[in-house]
């Protein structure tokens, strides 16, 4: 089974234009049961990321929303083309410290793949194992300290060899 990004992807993220006040921002964020706000110019260019943390982080410290969301914007630093490979969005989401991923084509931003999105596919295949859809290569990062190796696929692996 070879699913590409844009078959998978969110079509319709949350987006706002770097001049908005943050409290629009947030209710947005609110309305949309959004995880983060994507920032884009008037052409749909991605300028950035909100995460809600953020915005949680602006308002617990007494911030009144009127400052611009630009403010609080991150640099994007993983984007995935429409034509990308479900398994090479797997591997980014799996290392990547946000629930989703831009999908960007030409500089525009046309999507979204989200961990939510990962778990459906996994979830409706019926028959097929993760490891089916998404080949198991151990991660870059250390997985939860509660799990042990032979919890884990490729620790199972390594512990047969």
């Amino acid at each position: 089974m070879f699913l590409t990004v844009r078959e998978v992807a969110l079509r319709a993220p949350v987006t706002v234009l770097p001049d908005l006040a943050i409290s629009e921002a947030e209710q947005l964020l609110i309305s949309q049961n959004a995880s983060e706000i994507y920032v884009t110019d008037a052409t749909e260019r991605l300028l950035g990321v909100v995460p809600d943390y953020e915005i949680l982080k602006y308002r617990l410290i007494g911030g009144d929303g009127k400052a611009r969301i630009s403010a609080l914007m991150s640099a994007i630093t993983v984007t995935l083309e429409p034509s990308a490979s479900i398994e090479a969005g797997a591997r980014l989401l799996r290392e990547h410290v946000h629930a989703s991923i831009p999908v960007v084509e030409q500089g525009r931003l046309i999507g979204q793949l989200c961990r939510i999105n990962l778990l459906r596919i996994l979830a409706e295949s019926g028959g097929a194992t993760s490891g089916d859809l998404l080949p198991m290569q151990p991660p870059s990062v250390a997985a939860p300290k509660f799990m042990k190796p032979a919890q884990l696929a490729w620790g199972m692996a390594a512990a047969s060899r």
